[in-house]
C-alpha cells in the first residue's frame, strides 16, 4: 500500500474537478454583491463611518481585523485533524508514520483553538444568535477548539499517548465533528443547500 500511496494521490489530484464557488456567475468587475445575506456572525462592512455612530477604538478595531481571518485560519485545522487521523491509522502499521500524526495533533492542537478564538472575534458583540445554525456553529467550534488543544496537549506532553486506541477513536469522533462543523460554517455563508449535488 505504501509504495502505491503517492500513485494514487497523484491521480486523484489529476481527476479532481476544481471547485467553483459560484459557476454560474463571472468572476471580476468592481460591484459588491447585491444579493448577500449578513448576519451577526458576520460583521458588517461600513466603508466610512457615519457621524451618527461611534468610530471604534484601536483594541476594538484589532479584534474585528482579527475575527475576518476566520475564514483563512479554520483551514489548518480542518486539513491537519483528518490528515493527523489518517497518519494514527497509517502508524497502526507503521511506525515511521507516528511522528508525522504527533506533529498534526499537536498543530492542529494549536490552530484549532486559535480558529475558535478568531470566529469568536468574527461573532462579537452576540453571544447568541437566533438562528439555530449559527448558534450551532459557534458552540460546536468552540467545543471542537478546546477537544484539539487538549489533544495536541495530550500528545505534546505525552507521545506514548498515540498508540493508545482510545486517542484515534476519540481523534476519529472529533474528525466527524470537524466535518459537521465545516458544513455548518458553509451553510451560514452559502445556505443550507450548499453541497446538493
Amino acid at each position: 500500500m505504501g509504495r502505491y500511496l503517492g500513485w494514487w494521490l497523484l491521480l486523484v489530484y489529476l481527476l479532481g474537478a476544481p471547485a467553483l464557488a459560484h459557476p454560474d456567475k463571472p468572476h471580476g468587475g468592481n460591484e459588491a454583491p447585491t444579493e448577500m445575506v449578513m448576519n451577526a456572525a458576520a460583521p458588517e462592512v461600513v466603508a466610512a463611518p457615519s457621524p451618527s455612530v461611534e468610530p471604534l477604538g484601536p483594541l476594538a478595531r484589532t479584534g474585528r481585523w482579527m475575527g475576518r481571518l476566520h475564514p483563512a485560519i479554520v483551514h489548518f485545522p480542518l486539513a491537519l485533524a483528518p490528515l493527523a487521523l489518517l497518519a494514527l491509522w497509517l502508524a497502526r502499521r507503521r511506525k515511521s508514520f507516528e511522528q508525522t500524526a504527533s506533529f498534526m495533533i499537536i498543530a492542529a492542537g494549536i490552530t484549532g483553538p486559535v480558529a475558535a478564538a478568531v470566529g469568536w472575534l468574527a461573532a462579537v458583540p452576540a453571544w447568541w444568535d437566533s438562528d439555530p445554525i449559527v448558534a450551532w456553529h459557534r458552540w460546536v467550534g468552540t467545543l471542537l477548539g478546546a477537544a484539539l488543544g487538549i489533544f495536541g496537549w495530550v500528545v505534546w506532553k505525552r507521545p506514548a499517548t498515540l498508540t493508545k486506541r482510545w486517542l484515534w477513536q476519540s481523534y476519529l469522533v472529533l474528525v466527524i465533528l470537524l466535518i459537521i462543523q465545516g458544513w455548518l460554517g458553509g451553510a451560514m455563508i452559502h445556505g443550507l443547500n450548499h453541497l446538493n449535488w
